[in-house]
């Protein structure tokens, strides 16, 4: 759902695309934020590989970013493919799947042994579906975020390399 595969084709031969690339990349951590220089890319290229985000794509709600991974590959003329991945950081996965394990969790607990005492009698079934329903929401909102991101990340790419 998070992690999608794409390929584009780009009329450039292989080793201009990824001078290209290599170009508007700068290293992971790299210190050049703090003087205003950034490049469209945060990441790294070893050979025909790549894996980087987009820095200045707009966060919605939160800082998560969308990585590209990679590589090129060559095609006949002077025309190659990219083919890579999208998905979120690790970090960002990491904290999903914590948050909404512990919305399942409590859901199932609260389900399976719903509270019993006399005011909470009347509000057994709203308190049964309120971690349902943080659930789904987290699910939806994690959805569209990423995938708002990831057009902007493949729009800044292809805008790059002239596709």
């Amino acid at each position: 759902m998070l992690i999608r595969k794409h390929k584009i084709e780009v009329l450039l031969a292989s080793q201009k695309c990824l001078e290209l690339i290599s170009d508007a990349t700068e290293r992971k951590w790299a210190n050049s934020k703090v003087w205003g220089q950034t490049k469209p890319f945060e990441g790294t290229v070893h050979g025909r590989r790549f894996s980087f985000s987009v820095n200045g794509v707009r966060r919605i709600f939160s800082g998560t970013r969308v990585v590209l991974s990679g590589s090129v590959r060559d095609l006949d003329g002077d025309r190659c493919l990219l083919e890579f991945v999208t998905r979120p950081r690790v970090f960002d996965l990491g904290f999903l799947v914590i948050w909404l394990g512990m919305a399942g969790i409590i859901g199932v607990r609260i389900f399976s042994h719903p509270p019993i005492s006399e005011p909470l009698q009347y509000w057994n079934a709203s308190i049964v579906v309120v971690p349902f329903i943080a659930f789904t929401f987290s699910v939806a909102l994690e959805y569209l975020r990423f995938k708002s991101m990831e057009k902007e990340s493949l729009s800044v790419l292809k805008k790059m390399l002239f596709c």
